[in-house]
């Protein structure tokens, strides 16, 4: 039997996949992953994704989030709703599926500045704690070891991670 995994979120996880891809490291086995990374996603682009997966495949048991790094320009408490809404919109579509976040991860350059990196840990706490709630357990989250001082975790846009930094995350 096999369990259907999902994977949504914006260009990291796009870029991700195309490495896995790439070097024949996409999980197999009785896991189904299913990747959905779209380069600038936001929030409030979110529930059209997992609208199309239902209508191309069975429900997933797991969705692996990362979602949120292009939303650190815009009002945090407008994307807070939007992460709640999001979440909660997803367990009520698909009652037996685990959500788990990925916390957004740091960026060597964030394009206002360092206070963008409050926000982004400020995000995945709300994210870790949502999760775990609407899931009514701890397992809610990946923290991924990725910083952004440690050299060779980017490429040079300091946005997207390097092939180190996709296999941390992989």
């Amino acid at each position: 039997m096999l369990l259907d995994v999902w994977m949504l979120g914006d260009s990291i996880l796009h870029w991700a996949r195309v490495y896995a891809q790439e070097r024949g490291r996409e999980v197999g086995g009785s896991l189904a992953v299913s990747w959905c990374g779209v380069r600038g996603m936001k929030w409030a682009d979110f529930q059209h994704n997992p609208q199309m997966g239902v209508m191309f495949s069975s429900a997933p048991r797991y969705i692996f989030l990362h979602l949120g790094g292009n939303d650190m320009a815009s009002p945090q408490v407008a994307t807070f709703r939007l992460v709640r809404w999001g979440l909660r919109y997803v367990k009520a579509a698909f009652p037996n599926v685990h959500l788990i976040w990925i916390d957004i991860l740091p960026r060597s350059i964030w394009p206002s500045g360092s206070s963008e990196d409050k926000k982004r840990r400020r995000l995945n706490r709300f994210g870790r704690k949502m999760s775990r709630k609407i899931n009514g357990c701890d397992m809610g989250s990946v923290m991924v070891d990725i910083d952004n001082v440690t050299p060779g975790f980017f490429i040079n846009d300091g946005v997207h991670l390097s092939p180190v930094g996709n296999e941390m995350l992989l």
